[in-house]
């Protein structure tokens, strides 16, 4: 929540409330008592904009088609992408695929994003230099046309001390540090997509990465995650 000032650096009344894109719910609240609600996006502005657009339109699968042979496009996003079902958001997929496809489990996740829509304004985890494209687009669509303001990159500080299984926050800074800006590549599957034991072809992809990583001009590192469950893996 905002709160204003008075003249003694007293708090006064709530004039702004920011929540998570994932608590939708709290701009009803935020309306009926007449205060401005902001959206705050952990990921970057096209992945915002497409998820909105996903659940604001509700695309799915062609009539009969029981596999993943089919794509999405987004007309009204910059450059007109079009995305593999398998790109598309596991969440998404899960509303209007399979068991789940219509419950009310589904209609919770769609109004959630659909109560987005009507706040005053998002705030994504992005960057000028990252998505300058799609923020000089703006108004987007997607979005409802609400403005969308940029504080990236925003990440949690790491505590003094505080390691990874493969080193200290500390360790990976000073090895970045070395590098001028804009010349280390990043490579990240997320923490839901796996790569390693998820079939031949996807072990083929990894072996073709680790030899153009090998092969690259440029410093390369990437971020893998320990297995959690029987469901997921690391790169090899």
């Amino acid at each position: 929540m905002k709160r204003s000032r008075n003249s003694d650096g007293e708090e006064e009344r709530v004039v702004a409330v920011i929540s998570d894109f994932f608590c939708g719910w709290t701009q009803p609240l935020t309306a009926a008592v007449g205060i401005p609600h902001l959206v705050f996006a952990p990921s970057g502005l096209l992945a915002t904009a497409a998820t909105h657009s996903l659940f604001s339109r509700m695309p799915g699968p062609p009539t009969g088609d029981v596999g993943r042979a089919y794509a999405i496009a987004f007309p009204d996003l910059p450059g007109v992408p079009v995305f593999p079902c398998p790109q598309i958001s596991r969440m998404y997929r899960g509303c209007v695929e399979g068991a789940g496809a219509g419950g009310e489990h589904a209609e919770a996740i769609k109004d959630n994003f659909i109560c987005n829509l009507e706040s005053a304004a998002f705030v994504c985890n992005t960057c000028r230099p990252v998505e300058g494209r799609y923020l000089d687009a703006q108004p987007l669509v997607d979005l409802a046309s609400k403005r969308v303001w940029a504080v990236g990159p925003v990440a949690a500080p790491a505590p003094p001390g505080t390691t990874s299984d493969d080193g200290s926050v500390g360790e990976l800074s000073t090895w970045l540090d070395k590098f001028p800006d804009s010349s280390v590549a990043y490579v990240s599957f997320g923490t839901m997509v796996v790569v390693g034991d998820a079939g031949a072809g996807m072990r083929a992809r990894a072996e073709e990465l680790k030899t153009r990583v090998a092969d690259a001009a440029a410093p390369i590192f990437g971020l893998t995650y320990a297995s959690r469950n029987k469901h997921s893996h690391t790169l090899p």
